[in-house]
């Protein structure tokens, strides 16, 4: 995730006037909520206000999405799109395993520092769907195969251990992604930038050859 990734503002290609202003009206949403979202969290934010914001009426917003959470769930595949830009850029330098785990981990402890009430609200959001398969599976699927891409230079490189499958190793660096995230919403006094960085440096080492 990165902060507040940018959302799609240019309409379909060859779109009529008719879907050029209904993604205007859809852009104008997201990006009135993401900005209430950062300035008081989630909770603290109506759809009635989002909608204000945005300068649609009520009965517009809820053409657009079905509640505030609707909402929520775009904008976080925006940021989950985003992570997949950011894996496509780390794959395209000349990087080791380590150094593309590093990266990724910093990109999260960028984000909680500079947009924490943003990011805090977003993913304590979330994460109440977890217990949910219907709604969370093909969510975490897609963090897994995002993930699977990261190490798959890896091991022809000799950097990730083949002793394990990779769609296991990719979810054990998922869960601890997600879980440096928990401990930072959870409590104020998690150093996220230290803790990030030595979540990295742990699964690189947990990753590498030899480790059986």
């Amino acid at each position: 995730m990165q902060t507040c990734p940018p959302i799609d503002t240019e309409p379909p290609p060859d779109s009529s006037r008719r879907a050029h202003n209904k993604h205007a009206v859809r852009t104008s949403l997201l990006q009135a909520a993401r900005q209430l979202f950062a300035e008081r969290g989630v909770a603290e934010t109506t759809a009635e206000e989002i909608a204000e914001a945005a300068g649609v009426s009520r009965a517009t917003f809820f053409n657009y999405f079905q509640n505030k959470h609707g909402i929520v769930i775009a904008l976080h595949d925006a940021h989950v799109s985003t992570l997949g830009l950011l894996v496509d850029d780390l794959l395209s330098e000349p990087l080791t395993t380590a150094g593309r785990l590093d990266r990724l981990f910093a990109d999260v402890a960028a984000t909680a520092a500079t947009a924490p009430v943003y990011f805090a609200s977003l993913t304590g959001e979330l994460e109440r769907e977890l217990a949910v398969p219907a709604v969370s599976a093909a969510r975490t699927e897609k963090l897994t195969s995002t993930l699977v891409r990261l190490l798959t230079p890896g091991v022809a490189a000799g950097e990730v251990r083949e002793d394990l499958p990779l769609r296991f190793l990719a979810q054990m660096v998922g869960s601890t992604y997600i879980s440096v995230i928990r401990y930072w919403r959870e409590s104020p006094d998690y150093d996220i930038t230290l803790n990030s960085a030595r979540a990295s440096h742990f699964l690189t080492g947990a990753l590498a050859p030899g480790k059986g």
